[in-house]
């Protein structure tokens, strides 16, 4: 399974299964950001590699849920430089394609304590998208506080600019689908 398809699973699930107001994909550095009724963050990484799923504790959002959570500090974790914290979810996950899924339980053991565990079970149909996620891990409360109006703005916006950025990309395919057509005329 390929990160696109990840996406698109975990995004349906995301909306449709879980029924978040607001979900964003591959928005201000993130693969997937939600936002649920309580206006609280809930970040998705989706990985299709273990390789990757270890890289990402490099990343300053992880020292700072480690101090939110009074963690200790992990070697080659990056310490907070100016990264601004409000976007620290009040829960993290990872979302990971079935063929990793044992793997990506012993790293999340080992690195994420915190994070919750999806395993995508297999591509559904365009129409029944998002039904084929199993709940590993679920999350734990990385903290209560609702976001602002002003940081929801921000995160709509977000949302927003990602379904432009994939109309774009859908619209750039539009002449390769009809000179495929055209061939198999």
């Amino acid at each position: 399974m390929n990160a696109l398809t990840a996406k698109a699973e975990l995004s349906a699930y995301w909306r449709f299964v879980r029924q978040m107001p607001v979900v964003a994909v591959e928005a201000l550095d993130e693969d997937l950001l939600i936002l649920n009724r309580r206006r609280r963050l809930i970040i998705c990484e989706v990985k299709v590699s273990i390789a990757d799923m270890r890289h990402d504790i490099e990343k300053q959002k992880h020292d700072y849920i480690y101090r939110e959570l009074g963690l200790d500090k992990l070697p080659g974790q990056k310490p907070i430089k100016d990264w601004v914290p409000w976007e620290i979810p009040s829960m993290f996950y990872f979302g990971v394609p079935r063929e990793i899924e044992v793997k990506a339980r012993e790293v999340r053991d080992e690195l994420y304590p915190y994070a919750g565990l999806l395993s995508i079970r297999g591509e559904g149909t365009p129409h029944f998208r998002g039904h084929r996620i199993a709940v590993i891990y679920g999350a734990k409360i990385i903290h209560k506080k609702p976001l602002t109006e002003a940081q929801i703005e921000r995160v709509v916006k977000a949302q927003s600019a990602s379904i432009a950025n994939a109309y774009s990309k859908i619209a750039s395919w539009s002449p390769l689908v009809e000179a495929y057509t055209k061939v198999r005329e």
